[in-house]
């Protein structure tokens, strides 16, 4: 059993000693991905070393509200664990979360240094078109559909068709269709469609398609399969959602206090 006095005399040398020797108690490299409207997943590196033996973790969850028009009190939540993955559940559509990372020192307290990161859930269904479906028309050119929004409140003010790779990547309709032209033989493309509102804001995760054309349209199928688009999504209105792309997440240290 470790005597309150040489944790005492641990922590004092703790904070005094090297910044190598102290980073060792915290964890490192915070991330996280957004996987639907109300749920996030955290990952983290494990602090190399605890008083506790075991690192032991304090995850702070804020909830920031968009709209500064009605300020309201910021709901907090905590979450105690032991492992370097945490799924947080529950969370409300379209909003901001800042998630801070603490390690625990001795009686459970934590340190003053935190990590943190901010992102945002991703928007109601019924914001995003749905059942992507595609047909060729030739070798050269293919005809987009989707479901239309309906029951967002108010519709879109256009669609944003991302391609990749075209000649020209974006394309903007008020139809809930687009007809792609001058594709390459033998290419594998991929479509993104995203509802825009009429204060340009994109509404997430969308949906998207992979195609590859052939060199003879008999050998193409008229119709592909979709998926959801899925991401570490976070506050930057960027229109490209993928596990493949790092738009967010970002993991900024705040000094000790």
């Amino acid at each position: 059993m470790i005597s309150p006095t040489f944790c005492l005399l641990f922590q004092i040398l703790l904070v005094c000693g090297g910044s190598n020797e102290e980073d060792q108690f915290f964890p490192s490299n915070f991330k996280g991905e957004v996987t639907s409207s109300s749920n996030v997943v955290l990952t983290y590196e494990a602090a190399k070393k605890s008083l506790l033996g075991v690192p032991q973790y304090l995850i702070t969850r804020i909830e920031n509200y968009i709209n500064n028009d009605t300020p309201q009190t910021k709901k907090i939540k905590e979450y105690w664990t032991t492992t370097t993955i945490s799924r947080i559940n529950g969370l409300s559509p379209s909003t901001l979360y800042t998630f801070k990372l603490q390690a625990l020192k001795a009686r459970l307290t934590p340190y003053d240094k935190y990590i943190e990161i901010t992102l945002k859930t991703w928007d109601k269904a019924e914001c995003n078109p749905s059942n992507l479906r595609s047909e060729f028309l030739d070798e050269s050119k293919v005809l987009l559909t989707w479901n239309a929004v309906t029951k967002c409140g108010s519709a879109p003010a256009f669609y944003e068709l991302k391609c990749n790779p075209c000649a020209k990547d974006s394309h903007k309709t008020k139809n809930n269709s687009y007809v792609v032209e001058d594709l390459q033989p033998k290419t594998q493309y991929t479509f993104k469609v995203f509802a825009v509102s009429s204060t340009g804001d994109y509404y997430y995760p969308g949906v998207a398609m992979h195609v590859r054309t052939t060199e003879k349209a008999v050998e193409i199928p008229s119709k592909l399969n979709t998926e959801v688009l899925t991401s570490s999504n976070t506050i930057k209105n960027e229109p490209a959602v993928s596990k493949d792309e790092t738009t967010g997440s970002i993991a900024v240290e705040i000094p000790s206090k």
